[in-house]
């Protein structure tokens, strides 16, 4: 019998601490869309990045709890997955 696997610290189900800050890879494997997606939708200004930050002297896009959901409530609303063709509502 194999050791049970322990959960990574960026898995979605593993608790973070609220004030935990997490970097821009963390966001995207923790909401389950690609590094260039999440590039993308910034790029085309369909979401917002938190303001940049210095840590050690380098310029760093920290993001919060409340920047994730963001994140996520777009991606429930608009992204309909990798190569999926579902019937889009009609608007």
């Amino acid at each position: 019998m194999e050791p049970a696997k322990e959960p990574t610290r960026f898995d979605k189900k593993t608790p973070r601490p609220a004030n935990e800050k997490l970097a821009y890879a963390q966001v995207a494997s923790l909401i389950g869309i690609g590094n260039d997606k999440l590039f993308r939708w910034i790029c085309e200004r369909k979401i917002s990045a938190p303001q940049p930050e210095f840590v050690g002297g380098i310029r760093v896009r920290l993001w919060t709890e409340a920047d994730v959901q963001r994140v996520r409530e777009y991606k429930a609303k608009h992204y309909w997955g990798k190569g999926n063709s579902r019937n889009r509502p009609k608007s």
